[in-house]
């Protein structure tokens, strides 16, 4: 290897045609890719590249459900590692097609989920991954609708979630987070048993750890809040108001 100071200088153009037998497979797409690509070399700078490279006979992988891609590219315009998604994903249960756009760039996508007839994101996100309309999916299908909606990014997953504890019955569906990052976030699902008493069931979406919360207001000052699960937890809340 030359010293750094009398280290030649590269650059140069790679015109790249793809044939028939090129894949990929990366953020749970698998795909044969076809198209035409630059690559610009600099020994000084990033690979960039610029052209489309476009999907045939691809696929889509989410928690554990496998979507077709029925229509999909790639494109370059900048540095090689980077380049823009146009993705469209759907799935068809009888006469309803569901489906979610993914856009953006590879390291930053942008998801957002439609419907053939249009129904609201909650529906149209629950025939996508449990393949049918959220007041028919089951308590398990349901919480992998509401870590989709987090894992995937979609535009307004707190309204989504909103529309299935509705349609399900809670007072909650919301997804909190922990002190430890992405591995300690919850679905927190809960339900008011009565006026003053309020039960809670947090899970896991990483860790699969579940934990049942109680909270029940003894006096307009004072409640008992209980926590059971990894660890066990009673405190005595005494709130005061201040003008």
């Amino acid at each position: 290897e030359l010293p750094n100071k009398n280290r030649l200088d590269v650059t140069g153009k790679i015109q790249i045609k793809l044939g028939e037998d090129v894949h990929f497979a990366g953020k749970g797409i698998k795909t044969d890719l076809a198209g035409d690509l630059e690559v610009q070399l600099n020994s000084k700078k990033i690979p960039t590249g610029q052209g489309v490279l476009k999907f045939n006979n691809a696929s889509y992988q989410v928690l554990g459900q496998t979507l077709d891609i029925s229509s999909g590219k790639m494109l370059f315009a900048g540095p090689l590692n980077n380049p823009e998604l146009d993705v469209k994903v759907t799935r068809k249960v009888k006469d309803v097609t569901a489906g979610m756009f993914i856009e953006g760039s590879v390291k930053k996508p942008q998801t957002r989920v439609f419907s053939n007839p249009a129904m609201s994101d909650g529906n149209a996100l629950s025939y996508l991954i449990s393949g049918r309309p959220l007041n028919e999916a089951s308590g398990s299908q349901n919480t992998l609708i509401a870590k989709a909606a987090l894992s995937l990014g979609v535009d307004n997953s707190a309204s989504l979630n909103q529309q299935i504890a509705s349609t399900v019955g809670l007072d909650e569906l919301n997804v909190g987070g922990g002190d430890e990052g992405l591995e300690s976030t919850s679905l927190i699902l809960g339900k008011y048993l009565s006026p003053k008493l309020y039960i809670s069931y947090a899970y896991g979406l990483f860790s699969s750890a579940g934990t049942v919360g109680l909270e029940y207001q003894l006096t307009k000052k004072i409640s008992v809040e209980a926590e059971s699960g990894e660890a066990q937890a009673i405190d005595l809340i005494y709130t005061i108001e201040r003008d």
